[in-house]
Formats: structure tokens, sequence, C-alpha cells
């Protein structure tokens, strides 16, 4: 699991509940800490030290900053290959990777600089994923879905179905990933 945060809009209630509903969940986490665009900007990633996540990386997802680091995170944390029916993998043979995180955090933006082309939608505008998108990436050889979810927010605050259902599909893909 990725938790993509906003190193802009700094720690919110919101961030530390949905850092504990991930190590409830006890998967590998690394927290990503978006918005570092440059280094002048790396004092702000200090605020997220006390989510209590091993591992975390401060990357900008719309500048391709941090990037490189992040993947070498994620290929540190991936399982060695290990027999067929042992594998952590899904039906498919892919290993699946969720984006978690509040609305407007980077999650669409952050999958386009992974896999390098614009498979997401990006924009300003809140709401945007509303479903959680499958998206389908090999890299040296091994299948990866990164799941992009829709953006998490507090369950009473939430001002039409569209979203509770949004925030559902997001809690199911933690568990599917």
């Amino acid at each position: 699991l990725l938790f993509l945060v906003d190193a802009k809009e700094g720690l919110s209630p919101l961030d530390q509940e949905l850092a504990h509903m991930l190590r409830r969940s006890q998967k590998p986490v690394v927290l990503v800490i978006n918005k570092i665009d440059t280094e002048k900007h790396e004092n702000l990633a200090i605020d997220f030290t006390t989510m209590g996540f091993s591992e975390s990386v401060s990357i900008s997802a719309a500048h391709g900053r941090g990037i490189s680091e992040l993947i070498e995170t994620i290929d540190q944390l991936l399982p060695s290959p290990s027999p067929v029916n042992q594998s952590p993998v899904n039906s498919q043979g892919s290993l699946s990777i969720a984006i978690i995180g509040r609305p407007n955090v980077g999650k669409s933006s952050l999958i386009n600089s992974i896999v390098r082309s614009e498979r997401a939608i990006v924009s300003e505008l809140p709401g945007t994923t509303r479903d959680a998108i499958d998206i389908s990436y090999e890299r040296d050889g091994q299948q990866f879905l990164f799941i992009d979810t829709a953006g998490m927010r507090r369950r009473g605050k939430h001002s039409t179905s569209v979203e509770v259902f949004s925030v559902m599909r997001a809690e199911r893909s933690v568990r599917r990933a």
C-alpha cells in the first residue's frame, strides 16, 4: 500500500485516521509525502514522521522528483520470488499496490509518474477519481496492478452517496492489495 499525503496541506486528523486504518490492515505501507517540489519544501516532510511508518519517501509526483527513490523502496519491500502457489499476487498474476489518501493529494499523478504515461485522469478538482481504477504496469518482467482510489474523507463529512460509495470502494481496494 502507498499512503499518499500532501506536504503543503500538512498533517490532518484524517491523515491520522487513515494511518491507523492502514496499520490495522497488517500490510506493508510506504508513506509517500507528495508536493515536495524543491529542496526548500523538504522540511515540510518532518511533520509526517510522527505517523509511525518505518518506510517513507518524499516526492513531487507532478515534477517526477523522488520517483526513482520511491520505486527503489517498493522494490525492497517486494517479496523475493517464491513457489507459484505462495506468491502474493492476484488471480491475473500481478502484484497489487493500492494508492490511498485524501482527495487531491496526487494519487493519479503519482501513478502517471511511476508508469511514465498519462494512464490516470488528473485534475485540480477534488472528486475526479470516484471509483477505484486498476492500472496494469510491467517492469523488469514483473506485472503490477496499481489501484488508483478515490480520495478518502471522514464518513461524517460525506455530502453525497457517491462519496460514501467511493470511500467504501477505496477501503475494499486496501483489502484487495
